[in-house]
């Protein structure tokens, strides 16, 4: 099993397409069991997999960050795509935080929680979590749980910003806590190819120490059929013959290659 986050300080870059979608791609295309988790309050990837957060009874994220014997079978839920459930969030997550503020380590709640349901964990092949642009204790504790982390970036001086303040703030957290800093690749995403101001930040990136390592040949190129595909409640590699699906088959290709996924 593998634990891989979608990470970004920057809003609107598609990380929420990101994590559904390669979700999809691994659940239906390569036959793989998948866990989608949403730790963002915004809950965009729990909509966009058609999961109410108003519903009565709803249980989420938030159940298990504020009760780590939160039974799992009873948060965890199936979804319309086959191999792929769902762990889903919700607004009232931003209020887990400020309870966590006297727990003791509260960085490693999530891990001990994983720890503590390892059997559960353990029949996925991969777990792909959904944060929120920040850097805050849920999102520590989703990265402290992480195998690899995946940063997202559309274009442009705030994004570039974005990306090196992540790498910064990551590096002293993991070094506070004497743990691996795992960023492992940074997706661009919404791209517009043609235009000159894509072509010298990409080129930007490639001469920076850090994004010359991690970043990836694929770039997500800009299109509507993203936000249509998202208001339909369908993840985009449903659709046929879809040039934004196949540039995530080639960035879960180049994943594979990376040993991410």
């Amino acid at each position: 099993m593998k634990i891989i986050s979608i990470a970004t300080l920057k809003g609107g870059v598609g990380k929420t397409t990101t994590a559904v979608t390669l979700s999809s791609i691994l659940a239906t295309e390569y036959n793989k069991k998948v866990l989608l988790i949403d730790a963002d309050p915004q809950a965009n990837t729990t909509t966009y997999m058609r999961k109410d957060e108003t519903e009565a009874g709803y249980l989420s994220i938030k159940n298990i960050f504020e009760n780590d014997d939160f039974p799992l079978e009873d948060i965890v839920q199936d979804t319309f795509v086959d191999n792929l459930s769902i762990i889903g969030s919700t607004i009232l997550l931003t209020g887990s935080e400020m309870k966590m503020v006297t727990t003791p380590a509260r960085e490693f709640v999530l891990k001990r929680y994983f720890k503590n349901n390892k059997d559960y964990f353990k029949q996925y092949d991969y777990i792909i979590i959904d944060t929120n642009p920040s850097m805050n204790v849920i999102n520590q504790n989703v990265f402290i749980v992480s195998d690899s982390i995946i940063l997202m970036s559309d274009i442009g001086m705030g994004a570039y910003k974005g990306i090196e303040l992540f790498e910064f703030l990551w590096q002293d957290i993991a070094d506070k806590l004497c743990i691996e800093n795992n960023i492992k690749a940074v997706l661009l995403s919404k791209v517009k190819d043609r235009t000159i101001m894509a072509r010298e930040y990409k080129k930007m990136l490639e001469k920076d120490e850090f994004g010359s390592k991690m970043l990836l040949k694929t770039t997500i190129k800009d299109s509507i059929k993203f936000a249509e595909a998202e208001q339909a409640q369908t993840p985009i590699n449903f659709y046929k013959n879809n040039p934004g699906a196949d540039q995530y088959r080639e960035v879960a290709k180049e994943l594979f290659e990376r040993g991410v996924l």
